[in-house]
Protein backbone atom coordinates (compact mmCIF):
# COMPACT_ATOMS: atom_id res chain seq x y z
CA UNK A 1 0.00 0.00 0.00
CA UNK A 2 3.29 2.44 0.61
CA UNK A 3 4.71 1.46 -2.72
CA UNK A 4 1.29 2.71 -4.54
CA UNK A 5 1.00 6.09 -2.43
CA UNK A 6 5.05 6.73 -3.57
CA UNK A 7 4.33 6.01 -6.97
CA UNK A 8 1.35 8.14 -7.28
CA UNK A 9 3.10 10.84 -6.10
CA UNK A 10 5.86 10.35 -8.16
CA UNK A 11 3.70 10.76 -11.25
CA UNK A 12 2.00 13.65 -10.08
CA UNK A 13 4.99 15.14 -9.91
CA UNK A 14 5.87 14.07 -13.18
CA UNK A 15 2.77 15.08 -14.98
CA UNK A 16 3.25 18.48 -13.25
CA UNK A 17 6.93 18.92 -14.49
CA UNK A 18 5.56 17.63 -18.19
CA UNK A 19 2.77 20.02 -18.11
CA UNK A 20 5.05 23.00 -16.80
CA UNK A 21 7.53 22.57 -19.44
CA UNK A 22 4.49 22.79 -22.47
CA UNK A 23 3.52 26.05 -20.93
CA UNK A 24 6.70 26.99 -20.87
CA UNK A 25 7.52 26.25 -24.60
CA UNK A 26 3.99 27.16 -26.00
CA UNK A 27 2.78 29.98 -23.83
CA UNK A 28 5.45 32.29 -23.69
CA UNK A 29 6.28 33.13 -27.32
CA UNK A 30 6.69 36.55 -28.27
CA UNK A 31 3.86 38.35 -29.90
CA UNK A 32 4.95 39.80 -32.82
CA UNK A 33 3.75 43.50 -33.51
CA UNK A 34 1.14 44.37 -36.05
CA UNK A 35 3.12 47.41 -37.51
CA UNK A 36 0.11 48.17 -40.68
CA UNK A 37 -2.78 47.23 -41.78
CA UNK A 38 -3.34 46.65 -45.87
CA UNK A 39 -7.01 47.08 -46.53
CA UNK A 40 -8.58 46.51 -50.08
CA UNK A 41 -9.90 49.44 -51.56
CA UNK A 42 -13.49 49.70 -51.08
CA UNK A 43 -15.67 52.56 -52.17
CA UNK A 44 -16.70 53.94 -48.95
CA UNK A 45 -12.65 53.43 -47.28
CA UNK A 46 -11.10 55.71 -50.48
CA UNK A 47 -14.24 58.67 -50.37
CA UNK A 48 -12.87 61.55 -49.12
CA UNK A 49 -16.32 63.39 -49.45
CA UNK A 50 -18.36 62.94 -46.40
CA UNK A 51 -20.83 65.95 -46.64
CA UNK A 52 -23.11 67.44 -50.20
CA UNK A 53 -24.99 70.36 -50.84
CA UNK A 54 -27.73 69.70 -53.15
CA UNK A 55 -27.04 72.20 -56.54
CA UNK A 56 -30.88 71.05 -58.23
CA UNK A 57 -33.97 72.79 -57.61
CA UNK A 58 -35.10 68.87 -57.05
CA UNK A 59 -33.69 65.85 -56.79
CA UNK A 60 -35.06 62.15 -56.05
CA UNK A 61 -33.88 60.24 -52.76
CA UNK A 62 -34.07 56.68 -53.65
CA UNK A 63 -34.34 53.03 -52.14
CA UNK A 64 -31.18 51.67 -54.59
CA UNK A 65 -28.55 53.39 -56.75
CA UNK A 66 -30.79 52.77 -59.60
CA UNK A 67 -33.00 55.44 -61.48
CA UNK A 68 -36.04 52.58 -61.59
CA UNK A 69 -35.50 52.45 -57.94
CA UNK A 70 -38.31 53.21 -55.73
CA UNK A 71 -38.68 57.20 -54.85
CA UNK A 72 -37.94 57.90 -50.83
CA UNK A 73 -38.56 61.77 -50.84
CA UNK A 74 -38.24 63.98 -53.48
CA UNK A 75 -36.34 67.57 -52.23
CA UNK A 76 -38.38 70.02 -53.88
CA UNK A 77 -37.30 73.66 -53.96
CA UNK A 78 -34.73 72.30 -51.51
CA UNK A 79 -31.47 73.72 -53.32
CA UNK A 80 -28.57 74.29 -50.64
CA UNK A 81 -30.04 71.76 -48.51
CA UNK A 82 -26.84 69.56 -46.78
CA UNK A 83 -26.89 65.58 -46.61
CA UNK A 84 -24.42 63.63 -45.07
CA UNK A 85 -23.17 60.96 -47.47
CA UNK A 86 -22.67 57.97 -46.04
CA UNK A 87 -21.11 55.61 -48.77
CA UNK A 88 -20.41 55.36 -53.19
CA UNK A 89 -21.46 53.12 -55.52
CA UNK A 90 -18.64 51.33 -56.93
CA UNK A 91 -19.12 52.09 -60.66
CA UNK A 92 -19.75 55.47 -62.52
CA UNK A 93 -23.50 55.37 -64.85
CA UNK A 94 -24.89 57.70 -67.16
CA UNK A 95 -28.04 59.00 -66.47
CA UNK A 96 -29.52 62.13 -68.22
CA UNK A 97 -26.52 63.15 -70.02
CA UNK A 98 -24.27 63.02 -66.60
CA UNK A 99 -21.71 60.31 -65.74
CA UNK A 100 -21.36 60.54 -62.28
CA UNK A 101 -21.24 58.11 -59.25
CA UNK A 102 -24.78 57.25 -57.14
CA UNK A 103 -24.16 58.35 -53.04
CA UNK A 104 -25.66 56.70 -50.03
CA UNK A 105 -26.89 60.10 -47.97
CA UNK A 106 -28.83 60.60 -45.45
CA UNK A 107 -30.99 63.42 -44.05
CA UNK A 108 -33.24 64.33 -41.19
CA UNK A 109 -33.46 60.33 -40.27
CA UNK A 110 -33.86 59.07 -43.90
CA UNK A 111 -31.13 57.37 -45.30
CA UNK A 112 -30.99 56.57 -49.47
CA UNK A 113 -29.45 57.09 -52.64
CA UNK A 114 -28.62 60.74 -54.89
CA UNK A 115 -27.20 60.65 -58.18
CA UNK A 116 -24.10 62.80 -57.75
CA UNK A 117 -24.58 64.96 -60.95
CA UNK A 118 -26.92 67.04 -58.74
CA UNK A 119 -24.75 67.00 -55.67
CA UNK A 120 -21.58 69.16 -54.73
CA UNK A 121 -19.41 67.10 -52.41
CA UNK A 122 -17.08 68.71 -49.62
CA UNK A 123 -14.93 67.34 -47.08
CA UNK A 124 -16.05 68.61 -44.41
CA UNK A 125 -19.68 69.90 -42.78
CA UNK A 126 -18.26 73.51 -42.15
CA UNK A 127 -17.53 73.55 -46.28
CA UNK A 128 -20.85 72.57 -47.12
CA UNK A 129 -22.51 74.43 -44.61
CA UNK A 130 -20.54 77.59 -45.76
CA UNK A 131 -21.43 76.36 -49.67
CA UNK A 132 -24.95 75.83 -48.17
CA UNK A 133 -25.20 79.60 -47.10
CA UNK A 134 -23.98 80.62 -50.33
CA UNK A 135 -26.24 78.61 -52.35
CA UNK A 136 -29.22 79.80 -50.72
Amino acid sequence: MIKFFKNTGCKKYTLFAVFSLILIFTGCAKEEKLTSIDLPPTSLLSMREKWGVIASSHLRMRNSPDSQSEVVTTFWNRRGVVLEVLSQSPDKVFIEGYEDYWYQVSYDGLIGWVFGAYVELYGSREQALRAARETR
